[in-house]
Parts: C-alpha cells; sequence; structure tokens
C-alpha cells in the first residue's frame, strides 16, 4: 500500500519562494504465486501533478492543476504451460499546460539533471566509482565484430560508500 506521497521538484533550492512541481500518487497490489498459477492485481490511483509556490505559506493559494486525478489499473494471471494474460486499463488523462507550465517543468529537470551530474562527478573525484572500458577485457569476446561493438561500453564499480 503506498499512501499518497508528495514527490516534489523545485526550481532551485536556494530560494524558498521557487516554483515547485508536487506529484502525488498512492495505490495498492496484490501478488499471488502458487505452483500451478500466477496473479497480479494492482491499482495506482489519483495520479495527480499540481504547480505552486514551493513556500508552504503561499503553495496552497498558488496550487494549479496540471494533471486532473487519473487512475491506471493492471490485472494479469497466468497458469502454467499458457500464455500470460494482461489487462492495463488506464482512466482519462487530462492534462493542463501552459507556457508557464512549460517552464517550470524545464527548469526543474534541469535543476534535477545538473544535481545528478554534480553528484556523479563528486562519485568520482571521492574515488567512490571506477570506470574501466570493457575494451581493456576484449579477450572474453571470441568474435572480432563483438568485441568491436562493445568497445565504448563502459563498466563503472563501487569501491567504497562513506
Amino acid at each position: 500500500m503506498l499512501e499518497k506521497p508528495d514527490i516534489i521538484l523545485v526550481e532551485s533550492v536556494s530560494d524558498i519562494n521557487t516554483k515547485a512541481l508536487i506529484f502525488s500518487v498512492e495505490g495498492n497490489g496484490l501478488v499471488w504465486w502458487t505452483p500451478e498459477k500466477q496473479v497480479i492485481n494492482c491499482s495506482i490511483k489519483n495520479i495527480q501533478l499540481y504547480s505552486c509556490v514551493f513556500n508552504p505559506e503561499w503553495r496552497k493559494d498558488s496550487l494549479i492543476q496540471v494533471l486532473r486525478p487519473c487512475t491506471l489499473n493492471i490485472a494479469g494471471s497466468c497458469q502454467i504451460g499458457q500464455q500470460p494474460n494482461l489487462d492495463v486499463l488506464l482512466s482519462d488523462v487530462r492534462i493542463a499546460i501552459s507556457p508557464g507550465i512549460i517552464n517550470i517543468v524545464t527548469n526543474t529537470m534541469a535543476a534535477l539533471k545538473s544535481g545528478i551530474s554534480e553528484k556523479a562527478e563528486s562519485m568520482f573525484q571521492n574515488d567512490i566509482l571506477s570506470v574501466n572500458l570493457f575494451a581493456n577485457h576484449m579477450n572474453m569476446f571470441r568474435g572480432k565484430k563483438i568485441a568491436a561493438q562493445f568497445e565504448h561500453v563502459v563498466e563503472a564499480k563501487v569501491l567504497h560508500r562513506h
């Protein structure tokens, strides 16, 4: 059971009056697994997205609904030796888009992306990750064609945690 957590993305973490997106959802699911049959029944309800000012004092007065509540239901079953059956039902999806909403989404995604990039960069600087090119391990591939396809793939290993 997932009880409506709020996921908040902000344009700037240094300004309490910054614009924000609030995503909330609730859901539940059941899975039965027996030797003869597998059954899944999940429901994700009240999927919503709001735009607002992050400041809690102004948030309630500045709420703008971007995604009206919608629901996703998934039901499936599979008996041993038979093809699986899966039903997916999505209620009407209503999205309100304006230039202001597009600006907030763009800015919050840019802030999120830069935060991830900074975190990854600090992980490399602090020797948390080690990067090795697979080209150094090409002897595990017998064919030159296969080895050439994997030449630019990067392998990352966690060295230690803080």
